[in-house]
């Protein structure tokens, strides 16, 4: 539901920067790229700040426990997502 009303967020440049839908692997738009870029960078803090206080970014609550993927990173990430969106509208 969120994201379907992601392309009323964006006001400038609308020919070259709309939202259909969210898409991952590949982004199939540049508000796509755009949004995966900054979730990359963002999960990249979050597991840094995770490593730096000595917790396993590897052990989460919200997010499923899978090989590789950094779930406690994830769960703090939730956080600052409207940040790293605000980000990329503006």
């Amino acid at each position: 539901n969120y994201f379907s009303v992601f392309d009323h967020c964006i006001l400038s440049q609308k020919n070259d920067f709309s939202f259909d839908k969210r898409t991952k692997r590949p982004p199939r738009s540049r508000v796509n790229a755009l949004l995966s870029f900054v979730y990359s960078i963002l999960t990249n803090d979050c597991i840094s700040a995770c490593q730096s206080v000595g917790l396993d970014p590897f052990i989460g609550l919200m997010h499923e426990e899978r090989p590789g993927r950094p779930s406690l990173a994830l769960d703090l990430m939730e956080e600052f997502r409207p940040f790293a969106e605000r980000f990329v509208l503006t």
